[in-house]
């Protein structure tokens, strides 16, 4: 919202930045009630890197979706996103020969479903809502990963955790229920 703020020219309003606000602060409290709390390590810091750069590509997309179906912007996002992947074909190759089926179709699940499933959502969104609007909606996944913890790896969050994704989807609501107001 920020960057799209001041790249796009983008107003996201009051509402927009105190749903945001809570939102994060959900989040926060995602990351802090976890079992090992939460530590500003290499790790940490490579997500937020990530975040930054999910957060530029959005923003340098979202001109290229006014003037091109998002099928074509994703597939050149995924062709150039995998162009420094090439020299590592061949190993890849011959490790998925050597891997049991089971590691096969999770690799397939995983390009299939969250990535280019994943993206071309996620342009579509982005073609029809502005920038901030759609990237606040992203404060849905850790409490759905924290959800399908729970369902299918048993994880069990703590009440913190639970308040926090609570505040989550609170905030996503505010920026959507009231931005009109």
């Amino acid at each position: 919202a920020l960057i799209a703020t001041f790249a796009l020219g983008e107003r996201f309003g009051r509402w927009g930045w105190a749903g945001t606000a809570v939102s994060f602060g959900g989040v926060a409290l995602i990351a802090v009630a976890s079992d090992d709390g939460f530590k500003l390590d290499p790790n940490a810091v490579l997500i937020l890197g990530a975040a930054l750069c999910s957060a530029i590509a959005s923003v340098l997309q979202k001109p290229l979706l006014g003037r091109l179906p998002a099928l074509a912007v994703t597939a050149w996002i995924l062709l150039i996103g995998s162009v420094p992947l090439f020299p590592a074909v061949p190993a890849t190759i011959q490790a998925l020969a050597a891997a049991p089926a089971e590691v096969n179709w999770g690799v397939a699940y995983l390009v299939i479903f969250p990535t280019a499933i994943g993206y071309l959502t996620w342009a579509i969104a982005l073609k029809r809502l502005t920038a901030a609007r759609a990237s606040n909606f992203l404060y849905g996944v850790p409490p759905v990963a924290t959800l399908i913890g729970f369902v299918w790896l048993g994880e069990t969050p703590t009440a913190l955790g639970a308040v926090g994704g609570v505040m989550a989807i609170l905030g996503v609501l505010v920026v959507n229920v009231m931005r009109k107001r």
